[in-house]
């Protein structure tokens, strides 16, 4: 029998959910599958607690609620997620996008995420948001421009 901590089955479940995921109506040159994986890249560097790499995914030009909240706010909100929790997992409970057809080098993705944040085995937080992200793509790839969401949809543990 094989036994499993529980961050480890927590993000092999979410890794199968994101391989099965790209698997469906991904076509090379198609413009919501790229989308797409720009989403789950940004989503991986944040569970790798990389933020470099969630970095390199904003768009220099990067806003989210307020003005003051650009790049640097992200930085300094990702340096304090990474202090508050040793282990970050990211599940997307829903999720649409739309590339926008009179501009296809802008797109809107939307859904709802469930953020859980533990130090060891046991989850310390968790929070559902509802989540909504602007995109830009910018030298073929897609950079997030915008970033808005909704506290407090649901909270747990």
């Amino acid at each position: 029998m094989i036994r499993m901590k529980w961050g480890a089955a927590l993000r092999l479940l979410t890794l199968l959910i994101f391989v099965l995921q790209s698997l469906t109506g991904c076509r090379a040159n198609d413009p919501e599958a790229a989308l797409k994986s720009a989403e789950q890249a940004l989503i991986a560097a944040l569970e790798a607690r990389d933020a470099s790499r969630a970095l390199e995914m904003l768009h220099p030009d990067f806003i989210a609620r307020a003005p003051e909240q650009d790049r640097n706010w992200a930085k300094g909100a990702m340096r304090l997620m990474f202090v508050r929790h040793q282990k970050i997992s990211i599940m997307v409970l829903t999720s649409a996008r739309r590339i926008y057809p009179e501009t296809p080098d802008r797109a809107m993705s939307e859904g709802e995420i469930a953020l859980v944040g533990a130090e060891n085995l046991l989850p310390e937080s968790l929070d559902r948001i509802q989540v909504r992200l602007g995109w830009i793509k910018m030298d073929g790839e897609w950079k997030l421009l915008k970033l808005d969401w909704t506290d407090g949809v649901g909270r747990g543990v």
